[in-house]
């Protein structure tokens, strides 16, 4: 299934990966917290997009963290469609 979407938006689980594995670019939501960091846990591949947090490390309390609230749902969606227009550009001949 995840091989047949285009552009899949999901947080940094196994689904978000396992998009980017079978080519389909992603949009990875991920916390502010450094053991999290999509700079080891992000998309490998090209052309995937990464967002976090506005407060880029998290000092919340273990299982009360509210920081992920502040990705803004228009600001992903504009980046789910940038995605999905380089897609389709690049299957122009």
């Amino acid at each position: 299934v995840l091989s047949l979407a285009d552009v899949v938006s999901a947080n940094s689980t196994g689904p978000l990966h396992l998009a980017a594995a079978v080519g389909s670019k992603v949009v990875g939501l991920f916390p502010g917290r450094q053991i999290m960091s999509p700079v080891r846990w992000g998309p490998l591949g090209v052309h995937h997009c990464v967002m976090q947090p506005l407060k880029k490390i998290c000092k919340c309390p273990q299982g009360k963290c509210n920081c992920m609230d502040s990705i803004d749902e228009y600001e992903v969606a504009i980046k789910v469609m940038d995605l999905y227009g380089q897609k389709k550009k690049s299957q122009v001949v």
